[in-house]
């Protein structure tokens, strides 16, 4: 159990409320977004999805308070500065984020600072290296340094973030990133945001899959489940991070076959 006080106790409920109280299929995140930043007291929030393609990862969606660009430049500016396939974004891969940092609320120091590649120290996370606090090898670490000085650090540039504390979550279900939600400002962020944000995560979760399985369910149709049907040889709808969101009556045979 995370121990809040009073007042974020209120901001955990106002924000929970407002995460299960928006009508499914409407777009929750940049209202949460919106009340995420004052609660934080930052100055910028942003969440961002990630799909796997064949050769390169693409954003599912993307939604930023506080920034001066306007939402098409923002999420053109997000969808250009991913990496390709089997990448690392940061200090995690977006396919298969490590273990240690799944839903789990973490600070870092702005990428423009003298120590631009070092994480701060995370409150509660036990003491030891840095990389192993992320879930990292050394030799991963040291990789994922050497790419922040790429995709990252010009995105960064880009939208004016490399001389801003981040606090972020990696929300997952499994070992699949639902999306990336984080906050930006000036100061660094403090043990009790850090506190406030990891409180926040079930909920911010349990929306973030209900939208991803709603996207996913509009690709699916009536005249779609039929033209699989009329195939005659199996066939599936796969998502771009593997799943198997459909299946004609042959490939559900061939299915519990192999």
């Amino acid at each position: 159990m995370i121990d809040l006080i009073s007042e974020d106790q209120r901001l955990l409920q106002e924000l929970e409320g407002l995460l299960e109280g928006l009508e499914p299929g409407s777009e929750a995140l940049p209202t949460v977004l919106a009340a995420l930043r004052g609660a934080l007291r930052a100055e910028r929030t942003a969440a961002y999805g990630v799909d796997v393609g064949p050769d390169r990862y693409h954003t599912a969606f993307v939604h930023g308070v506080g920034f001066p660009q306007p939402p098409s430049v923002l999420s053109e500016a997000f969808d250009a500065a991913l990496p390709p396939a089997g990448s690392r974004f940061g200090y995690f891969d977006p396919a298969r984020p490590p273990l240690a940092q799944r839903n789990r609320a973490m600070r870092f120091s702005p990428l423009g600072i003298s120590e631009s590649l070092r994480a701060l120290p995370i409150t509660g996370e036990g003491e030891g290296p840095l990389w192993e606090r992320l879930g990292l090898s050394e030799a991963e670490w040291e990789h994922a340094r050497t790419q922040l000085a790429g995709y990252a650090s010009s995105l960064y540039r880009q939208l004016g973030l490399e001389h801003l504390a981040q606090l972020r979550v990696l929300v997952c279900e499994g070992d699949m990133m639902l999306g990336w939600v984080g906050a930006f400002r000036a100061e660094p962020f403090t043990e009790r945001e850090q506190r406030l944000l990891q409180a926040l995560t079930p909920a911010i979760q349990r929306r973030m899959a209900m939208d991803r399985r709603l996207r996913e369910a509009g690709l699916l149709g009536p005249a779609l489940g039929a033209a699989l049907e009329v195939l005659g040889r199996p066939a599936w709808v796969v998502t771009f991070s593997g799943r198997v969101m459909h299946a004609n009556k042959a490939g559900q045979a061939r299915w519990e076959q192999d």
